[in-house]
């Protein structure tokens, strides 16, 4: 992609991803702890998603908010914009790349913003927009998740739909194409969680069995079959474990079991189970910790304990560390942070976490930014 290309496409979700000139507001006090912050918007935040280098999340007042790095010679802080309209959020989620961002909204319609080359914002078009539109159908969700170029939901009723890119049959459809509106997955049975990852997607059912589809090219879906295929069909993840929560990333997944113990699958550093290496079915994360939500990303996992603390492993991962650039660990590393978290969102270069008070937290971005690690600063 051509810099001028990347920058138009960048520039489309406007306000919402902070291309506009950054108003001014009033420095507050540092968060206390073993990293200092700049305090630049005073908010509260319900619910955190991170993509690549940028993120966006709900506040107590249900606006959506989006914020990339301020960069300058003096400072470094992340800067929240509002999203465009008035809309009442209560979810929101950015890909992996940046490239557009869903919400449900209060009374569970669904919205999207952003590129829209492949159909993924599910308004019927492929025309990229700047602010939210509605997605098409009328339906109504309980949650939505947005992959690499696609986007899927849960209705009502725990059925899943699915929109956009269909490369690697990761909406659930064996028909090729970029079906700009949704379309029903074919299910065994009800899901209670859905996760989508950069071109596969992942879900628990009510009754706490995984399934996953689409990409398995790095044995991300878990079932224990030779990876380099794609599937349209739900497959089972192998084993007998029950689970609470799950996430797919980019060539690795991770679940929480009924017992808040994390097991991964798939390629990579961000599998956790002490090495670089491919397991085709779920591991154990090394360590003995036990979870109670976690988040992939590319190729690294991050995780709060029972107790609200935040670990991260595998590769890219920052903040462990203060002021360090970007490492690798092939087991849990505690985030060097007093700070306790009740959600947890990382990206490729960008985690976020959200205090009990709602103050949202962010650090990293090692890679950009002139390849210098971001210490932990408050978005509030």
């Amino acid at each position: 992609m051509s810099g001028t290309r990347a920058w138009m496409l960048g520039c489309l979700l406007a306000a919402a991803l902070a291309c506009q000139d950054e108003p001014t507001a009033p420095a507050g006090p540092g968060v206390t702890g073993p990293v200092a912050s700049v305090i630049r918007v005073p908010l509260q935040f319900l619910q955190v998603s991170t993509g690549s280098d940028r993120g966006c999340g709900v506040t107590t007042d249900y606006r959506a908010y989006c914020w990339r790095v301020k960069e300058s010679t003096s400072e470094r802080s992340f800067v929240a914009y509002p999203v465009p309209g008035e809309i009442s959020f209560r979810q929101v989620s950015i890909d992996k790349t940046d490239d557009h961002v869903c919400g449900v909204t209060t009374n569970n319609q669904a919205y999207c913003w952003g590129n829209n080359e492949y159909g993924q914002l599910g308004d019927g078009t492929q025309t990229s927009r700047s602010a939210p539109v509605p997605v098409a159908g009328g339906r109504r969700f309980r949650s939505i998740t947005a992959g690499a170029r696609f986007t899927c939901a849960r209705n009502l009723n725990n059925g899943v739909f699915c929109w956009g890119d269909n490369t690697y049959h990761q909406i659930g459809d064996e028909g090729s194409g970029y079906p700009p509106t949704p379309v029903r997955v074919h299910l065994p049975k009800l899901f209670l969680v859905v996760n989508a990852g950069l071109e596969h997607v992942c879900g628990v059912t009510t009754d706490g069995q995984a399934y996953c589809w689409g990409r398995d090219t790095e044995n991300q879906l878990g079932d224990g079959t030779p990876a380099h295929r794609s599937d349209s069909v739900p497959t089972l993840v192998a084993g007998d474990r029950l689970y609470k929560q799950i996430d797919a990333g980019v060539n690795h997944s991770c679940a929480l079991s009924s017992a808040d113990v994390a097991f991964c699958w798939g390629s990579g550093a961000g599998i956790g189970d002490g090495k670089d290496g491919v397991e085709s079915v779920p591991v154990e994360v090394v360590g003995g910790l036990k979870f109670r939500q976690l988040s992939t990303s590319w190729d690294h996992t991050c995780a709060l304990t029972l107790d609200r603390e935040a670990y991260c492993w595998g590769r890219w991962i920052t903040g462990q560390v203060n002021g360090s650039m970007p490492i690798i660990s092939y087991e849990p590393l505690a985030v060097m942070t007093d700070h306790r978290f009740t959600q947890i969102s990382t990206g490729e270069h960008l985690a976020c976490g959200i205090k009990p008070n709602g103050t949202a937290l962010c650090w990293g971005l090692g890679w950009t930014q002139g390849g210098r690690a971001h210490q932990i600063h408050a978005i509030m």
